[in-house]
């Protein structure tokens, strides 16, 4: 892994971990609407959500987060402006 990557990597489990608030490695439903109910609906969530996972549970797994996160077209990808990580 270059340095780049792993530098990516960092700021994407902080993100990740901004929104898994509960800290039990998913991000769901609920913990999404909490950061951005002012932004979009609860339909564009759960779409978010079923768009990124890939095994039915609705659970928004570190790798589900990373890999929609690397994809310009992935949905979730749109909220990547709305990141406050300090």
């Amino acid at each position: 892994m270059n340095y780049n990557q792993l530098i990516n990597d960092q700021i994407l489990q902080k993100a990740f971990d901004f929104y898994d608030e509960d800290k039990n490695g998913y991000i769901t439903f609920d913990e999404l609407q909490k950061v951005f109910a002012p932004f979009s609906t609860e339909e564009n969530l759960k779409e978010i959500i079923e768009e990124v996972t890939n095994n039915g549970d609705n659970k928004i797994s570190f790798d589900n987060f990373k890999e929609a996160m690397n994809q310009v077209k992935s949905s979730f990808h749109k909220f990547r402006p709305c990141w406050s990580i300090s």
